[in-house]
């Protein structure tokens, strides 16, 4: 009996909810018929689409760049994640470059202004 495939959005939430969750990849990687560059695109893709959602909802960001990060931040990430849905994660970038600076002085909120060409007084 053969298996129906999935949906995009459907296998790029699976993918990412299983290694938030601590599923090693190999495991990731026999489940879905993937190799390990497209599991690695799958996370890096989600954690993209969630910073999106995040950022065009006005929510704070969650750092989810390093797999310490994920760990530290699983919840909130698999929380946001569970609001996104199928057609969202099957669906391109909307705002394809998000950055995240760290701000802790007038220094560093000038530096960041210049890094995106903003104005700052």
């Amino acid at each position: 009996m053969t298996q129906e495939p999935i949906n995009v959005g459907l296998r790029r939430q699976l993918v990412f909810e299983n290694a938030v969750i601590g599923v090693p990849i190999a495991d990731i990687m026999a489940a879905f018929s993937l190799s390990e560059l497209e599991v690695q695109q799958d996370i890096a893709f989600v954690r993209r689409k969630l910073t999106e959602y995040r950022f065009r909802r006005a929510m704070p960001p969650l750092a989810c760049e390093t797999a310490f990060d994920i760990a530290l931040n699983r919840r909130p990430l698999l929380d946001t994640l569970r609001k996104l849905g199928e057609k969202y994660l099957s669906s391109d970038l909307l705002i394809p470059r998000i950055g995240v600076h760290k701000v802790s002085s007038p220094a560093d909120l000038r530096d960041a202004g210049r890094k995106v060409q903003a104005t700052v007084i």
